[in-house]
């Protein structure tokens, strides 16, 4: 899988993160140079000799990632995950036979209060959406601009709000866009992406 970072999509290879790493020691080592204390400085030399020598491997990051946010040390993914559950959730399906949902290589988006489409914003957020398949989608919306009585509500939608939610998902690909009708897929790359 990859991920949807952008440092990650432009290939954040382990020369990149040896360089940054590195770049993070040679700071801190001219910190420690104006430290007017030779035992100190020895022992942060040893610190940082300790730390050169076991610069991580990105397996190893993302495995960290992982089990930070499992072990519930990750604050801002508490953060959201607080806020999310008080969302409302809205199943889309569409009204039309022949109108489907497409998907691309970076499902789901969120869509904040000026309309502006991202892959991924919790601030001034109006909704997030996310396509489940061909004729079925997600959305969960902020209870701050959308007010519905039930939490859990059912949605058809037209072929308009179809296109506008296929828009999002394909403006906020990476690179590709998947879709279960060629024919489908064709015009509407044509109508988002026209020949210049």
């Amino acid at each position: 899988m990859k991920s949807r970072n952008p440092r990650f999509r432009k290939g954040y290879t382990q020369e990149k993160i040896n360089e940054q790493y590195i770049k993070s020691i040679d700071e801190f080592n001219s910190e420690i140079e104006k430290i007017d204390n030779p035992q100190l400085i020895r022992r942060a030399k040893l610190v940082i000799n300790y730390l050169l020598s076991s610069i991580p491997k990105p397996k190893e990051l993302h495995n960290n990632s992982i089990l930070r946010l499992h072990s519930n040390d990750n604050v801002v993914f508490k953060s959201v995950l607080n806020r999310v559950v008080n969302y409302n959730i809205v199943i889309y399906s569409p009204k039309e036979k022949e109108d489907i949902f497409i998907t691309t290589d970076a499902p789901g988006y969120s869509v904040d209060k000026n309309k502006a489409f991202f892959d991924t914003k919790y601030i001034d957020d109006l909704y997030h959406f996310i396509p489940i398949s061909s004729k079925l989608a997600l959305g969960f919306h902020n209870p701050e601009f959308y007010e519905s009585t039930n939490r859990i509500s059912y949605q058809k939608v037209n072929s308009e709000e179809i296109f506008q939610l296929n828009y999002g998902s394909a403006v906020n690909r990476t690179a590709n866009i998947y879709c279960s009708n060629e024919n489908t897929l064709n015009e509407f790359i044509n109508k988002v992406f026209p020949e210049k």
